[in-house]
């Protein structure tokens, strides 16, 4: 299958072969700019109170390295793929 983002509509379009392509609306209420806001002021307390973020460098590599995994795999016709410490080397 296959997901999109429609960034003007909001969407996000989940088509999948033979099935019903399924859209699912952003939640009521939604406002990108929260997520901005969020981070910053995690950010803002790390720095006052020299505390650790609520996502790290660490974190956000073994986020990568699922993202690339599954792009990688997606290009091996659904071939399993362990997402690596390195996400740049498969």
């Amino acid at each position: 299958g296959m997901l999109a983002w429609d960034y003007h509509q909001g969407t996000l379009l989940l088509s999948r072969p033979q099935k019903k392509d399924i859209s699912f609306p952003l939640p009521k209420g939604f406002d990108r700019n929260h997520m901005y806001i969020d981070e910053l002021r995690d950010f803002l307390k790390c720095v006052k109170h020299n505390a650790q973020p609520k996502s790290d460098g660490r974190s956000g590599a073994r986020v990568l390295a699922t993202i690339l995994a599954a792009k990688h795999s997606s290009k091996k016709k659904g071939a399993s793929i362990t997402p690596s410490q390195n996400p740049w080397k498969f």
